[in-house]
């Protein structure tokens, strides 16, 4: 599987996220500098590489794309065998209000859903994904 992430979408083959990085401050976050938006965002993707790849993901972790005034877009991502299963859900939380410095608190922890797609919106081999996301393309 090849992942793309351009100035604004990142691509799960045929399947698109528009995100979102309005409220991430420089010069606080220097570990996500890029020459790029599209690169910031990979360094994003990475927090939610090392979240992945834990042994078994017992609880659903929470992968944020898109951080609004009022909500938070994420994939929930699920364990089930060897396969992980997202699916879209908004947050019930502020984008402002995210540490952006521990990303991954936010995603490991439990949150209130307002709002969560029927359909999956991917299911993939574990390993597979995660060298996907590692080795995401960012398109300039």
């Amino acid at each position: 599987m090849i992942i793309e992430i351009d100035e604004k979408e990142i691509s799960f083959g045929n399947q698109k996220l528009v995100y979102d990085l309005y409220h991430l401050d420089f010069p606080h976050y220097e570990k996500y500098r890029a020459p790029t938006v599209g690169g910031v965002f990979k360094n994003i993707v990475f927090e939610w590489v090392k979240a992945l790849d834990s042994p078994t993901l017992d609880q659903p972790l929470f992968l944020p794309y898109a951080f609004d005034d009022e909500w938070v877009d994420c994939l929930k991502a699920l364990e089930q065998c060897d396969k992980v299963i997202f699916k879209l859900v908004r947050i019930d939380e502020n984008g402002w209000a995210v540490n952006f410095s521990d990303l991954n608190e936010f995603i490991t922890s439990p949150h209130k859903i307002c709002q969560e797609s029927a359909e999956i919106f991917g299911e993939y081999n574990k390993d597979e994904i995660l060298a996907a996301l590692l080795n995401a393309r960012v398109i300039d």
